[in-house]
């Protein structure tokens, strides 16, 4: 028996990541408050590294945020009234552990089975809770950016669903309102005080109550004991001391008679600098010499890092603005846009741009967005290709324009609102439609008939 013993070589060519590289990588994928308190563990790690605040002049029309920020604190417990830097990598580094705060919390809590489309409207909702966990914005404005109305108000329940209890309330009513329901509380008089007689309850005025509810007096106490253990803030207790941090957005489009500019936001962003004390040190010492150079090899590398960083953010916001010029400039529709479109215009991986926009946001007239918004895929295209392709956002916009302007008697079915689409020249599937009026949270025709 003869063994044929063959040896091969086969050359495989891999790309291994350094350390600076993953970390990199790590400092890309922060959003604004994770890059802050990175800086801050450098810092208080690193003797020759110095931070600073970078203020600069508000421009007109943008939001105040350092204002907002510090603004007078309501206190919970009180009174409840009214190189080394890749340019393109594929695998992915870890990213560094985040202090807990509300945002994070309440996208912990999502459901694995929510949509794309349903998590984006979800983020520009929390992005639109103010410091006490309370929803401040305009719903209708809000289904004015591609949602329709119903479906705002099911993302709003979603979070209110969400713990801690109280959240996304918005009015102080409502957030008592929503713990006194998740604790089972199923009495009338309770939710008839918190609803009409929260200043009177403030006040002692329990007779007063009582007469008007026609109720016994020790049950208004009771309710009272009730609701004094609730918390009127339901977002205490999250975060550090600017818990909201978070909706500082990144970059900010301003229009200066009518030519868009991107401007990165560095009013809350640390700016990183070397100590020259210890580079004096250095040359009286030849002992401390070695710790001092490692040192500031690291503090200038972190200062290139921060300026890759906000380059490379800075440009695909400038990719982003000339596709949706039309979103900015005329409150038109979404264009279809993908991760690689920029990824293949600035010459860099899709993976890098996907870390570059994750969680970060973004300040125009039109509100506060998150990154990811401006992305969708194209779903429809004009039947002589004479027209621009469509955007799922854009399709959908005008499936919510053909129902609302439909006779309630008589609905239009998918199949009917397909036609209507082909005589605009717009060719896309039935099932296409069935899915994105779903999403919409529109019923089917036989659900809308009115009889």
């Amino acid at each position: 028996m003869q063994n044929n013993l063959q040896q091969s070589q086969n050359l495989i060519l891999k790309q291994t990541l350094s350390l600076k590289q993953i970390q990199y990588l790590n400092l890309l994928a922060m959003n604004v408050t994770e890059l802050d308190d990175y800086l801050n563990s450098v810092y208080e790690e690193n003797p020759v590294v110095e931070l600073s605040r970078e203020l600069g002049d508000d421009k007109e029309g943008s939001i105040d945020f350092f204002t907002w920020l510090n603004s007078e604190k309501e206190t919970a417990g009180q009174s409840w009234k009214d190189d080394d830097i890749p340019s393109e990598i594929t695998p992915k580094g870890q990213i560094f552990d985040e202090k807990e705060n509300l945002f994070a919390h309440l996208k912990s809590q999502f459901d694995f089975s929510l949509r794309d489309f349903d998590i984006s409207l979800l983020d520009i909702l929390l992005a639109s809770l103010d410091k006490r966990g309370y929803l401040v914005c305009d719903e209708e404005k809000i289904a004015q950016k591609g949602y329709d109305i119903e479906l705002v108000h099911e993302a709003i329940s979603y979070l209110q669903s969400l713990d801690p209890a109280g959240i996304a309330a918005r009015s102080l009513s409502e957030c008592l309102e929503l713990q006194l329901k998740r604790q089972g509380v199923s009495d009338s008089d309770t939710f008839k005080i918190v609803r009409e007689h929260l200043e009177d309850l403030s006040k002692g005025y329990f007779q007063k109550i009582a007469k008007s509810l026609g109720c016994d007096v020790d049950k208004v106490r009771a309710i009272y004991e009730k609701i004094k253990k609730l918390n009127p803030i339901p977002a205490s207790g999250f975060g550090s001391e600017i818990p909201f941090s978070y909706i500082i957005p990144d970059v900010t489009i301003l229009d200066d008679n009518g030519q868009l500019t991107v401007r990165y936001n560095k009013n809350f962003e640390s700016r990183v600098s070397i100590n020259k004390s210890y580079m004096d040190l250095a040359k009286a010492d030849k002992e401390a010499e070695k710790y001092i150079k490692e040192k500031t090899n690291q503090a200038l590398w972190v200062m290139k890092a921060l300026d890759s960083r906000r380059t490379t953010i800075e440009r695909i916001v400038c990719c982003i603005l000339e596709t949706q010029e039309d979103f900015f400039k005329f409150q038109g529709s979404l264009k279809p846009l993908k991760l690689k479109d920029i990824a293949v215009k600035l010459n860099i991986h899709e993976s890098t741009v996907s870390r570059a926009v994750n969680d970060k946001f973004l300040e125009c007239q039109r509100g506060i967005f998150p990154l990811k918004h401006f992305f969708s895929s194209e779903v429809a295209q004009a039947r002589d290709n004479s027209e621009p392709s469509l955007s799922a956002e854009s399709l959908k916009k005008r499936i919510a324009q053909i129902i609302k302007g439909e006779d309630s008697k008589k609905p239009y079915s998918d199949s009917h609102i397909i036609k209507m689409l082909e005589s605009d020249g717009i060719m896309i599937a039935r099932r296409t439609v069935a899915k994105y009026r779903s999403e919409l949270g529109i019923p089917s025709s036989s659900i809308r008939k009115k009889k």
